[in-house]
């Protein structure tokens, strides 16, 4: 629609010039007043006509320029909405395996401690540095280069112990 209402406005703007210009030119060739000044009329309503449809040529263009500039906008900000919504559920999804692991991790540690030989004199058990990195490693959560928590004191005895987990997702 807006390649036909320029057009149409493109054709007028012509048609208003030539008009304008053939009055303009009787105008001044006018040798009796009363013609000199219906020709001028006349000159001045075509040339305004003529300036109307060029000012309105001019904002046809810019709301063209400025609906595109609208839409590039709009697609970039689609674009980053899409992004985000990707990135929302993936972090989602693997955390859900991050949490999924660490409970199988922490189940799996309880059965192997249930296993584990636990002399009632603390000086007959490998030292707790030790059992933790063997265990951390059996599990997993250790690669077999990796210590558990170099220089760390160890973690109690007693109470609530859990290793620092890192996830194999």
């Amino acid at each position: 629609m807006s390649e036909r209402h320029t057009a149409i406005l493109a054709r007028l703007a012509d048609v208003g010039e030539r008009l304008a210009m053939k009055h303009a030119e009787r105008a001044l060739a006018a040798d009796d007043p009363e013609v000199e000044a219906k020709a001028t009329a006349a000159f001045h309503r075509a040339a305004r006509s003529v300036r109307q449809c060029l000012a309105l040529e001019a904002k046809l263009t810019r709301d063209a320029a400025r609906a595109a500039r609208e839409d590039r906008d709009d697609a970039v900000r689609e674009a980053a909405a899409r992004r985000d919504r990707r990135r929302a559920q993936v972090r989602a999804a693997v955390a859900r395996l991050i949490w999924t692991e660490a409970d199988l991790l922490e189940i799996e540690l309880d059965d192997r401690l249930e296993r584990e030989l636990f002399p009632a004199d603390d000086e007959a058990c490998e030292p707790i540095e030790a059992q933790v990195a063997r265990l951390a490693r059996e599990l997993g959560v250790l690669s077999d280069d990796e210590t558990a928590a170099p220089g760390a004191d160890p973690a109690p005895v007693v109470g609530d112990w859990a290793p620092e987990r890192r996830s194999s997702a």
